[in-house]
């Protein structure tokens, strides 16, 4: 009970961070953002001073999510790398969703990691990350020259990073769930009259991190 319970608030003060860093990132790369009230969604909602915003839903959220990957995965590796995997897509959302962004600041970097600890401790699955990541890159690639206004180079990047991640076929699943769920809430947008404004790199990591958790090509 008390590790749920230190997992709950871990989780929630991550969310918490996540949205401050969500506003001082696309500073840093030189984008003009709008930051809110930076004290907790929780707290001023205890207070009676805010209704239901995105920083709220990440807090509960990211609360949530600690609980469950310390519920399944325990104090070990598996639990911490879902957890910094999560932490990295939620800020990605966050950031996607209030300025319509995918930060080069975050994908080159993570990028890199990647390559690095494939490098060096992992180089057996190192072609198969390389592949998947040329997989993704492509097939993005391909659809933004049909789709112009369809998705944007971040996307592209963020697409290149998850297949690198999971590798080939492994990315097949993350890539079928986020790219099946951003096509229907973009028709059902669409539908609705809006055309622009979309935020795709969202549902890339809702299928990053289903994947995660459950892959059935892994």
């Amino acid at each position: 009970m008390e590790l749920t319970l230190i997992a709950l608030l871990v989780g929630i003060i991550l969310g918490w961070l996540m949205s401050l860093a969500a506003d001082w990132l696309p500073q840093i790369a030189g984008k003009k953002t709008t930051p809110t009230d930076q004290r907790p969604a929780l707290w001023l909602v205890a207070r009676g001073q805010r209704k239901i915003s995105l920083r709220l839903l990440a807090e509960l959220g990211s609360g949530l999510f600690f609980v469950y990957a310390v519920q399944r995965y325990g104090l070990s590796t598996s639990g911490l790398i879902v957890a910094g995997a999560f932490t990295f897509l939620l800020l990605v959302t966050l950031i996607d969703l209030k300025y319509r962004l995918v930060l080069n600041i975050m994908t080159y970097p993570a990028l890199a990691i990647l390559l690095v600890v494939y490098v060096i401790w992992l180089p057996d699955g190192l072609l198969s990350a390389l592949i998947g990541s040329a997989f993704a890159l492509s097939a993005f690639l391909v659809t933004a020259w049909v789709m112009p206004n369809g998705v944007g180079g971040g996307d592209i990047k963020l697409a290149a990073l998850i297949g690198l991640a999971f590798g080939f076929p492994g990315l097949i699943w993350a890539l079928l769930i986020g790219a099946g769920s951003g096509a229907a809430a973009a028709i059902w947008l669409m539908l609705r009259g809006r055309r622009s404004g979309f935020a795709y790199a969202p549902y890339l990591c809702l299928g990053a991190l289903i994947a995660l958790i459950y892959n059935p090509f892994i």
